[in-house]
């Protein structure tokens, strides 16, 4: 899917098709990890600021998932890409290029692998 030029003018509904495409690909654990790879290179400015009060509401909702496989489970839900959206354009209405969730939706997903794997490596 091309990017138009102007990401203000990207209408919500190609960024919740953009969103349920990317849900659908056979590995989206290798997305996750690098979409955190590239937030994690994120300088400290206004941008990272922002994409972290997106990110934080959609990682402290993928809690639910008590392991891996429910992640994955989440992931392929179309409802939480949706509530995914509704929750970045409640956060900042104005800004449409906000509203772009194919990398901070990993984002969260990737944080919440690595807590899970971290969580899993300590019990075992």
């Amino acid at each position: 899917m091309a990017r138009s030029p102007s990401a203000s003018s990207y209408p919500a509904e190609s960024c919740y098709t953009f969103l349920i495409m990317s849900s659908e690909t056979p590995h989206p654990e290798e997305a996750w990890q690098r979409a955190l790879e590239w937030f994690q290179k994120q300088e400290m400015g206004r941008r990272k600021v922002e994409l972290t009060a997106i990110i934080r509401p959609l990682y402290e909702s993928l809690k639910q998932a008590p392991d891996i496989e429910a992640l994955h489970r989440l992931y392929l839900d179309p409802m939480d890409a949706e509530a995914a959206l509704r929750s970045s354009q409640s956060a900042y209405p104005e800004n449409k290029h906000l509203w772009d969730l194919s990398r901070t939706r990993d984002v969260a997903y990737g944080l919440r692998l690595a807590e899970l794997r971290r969580n899993s490596a300590t019990a075992g």
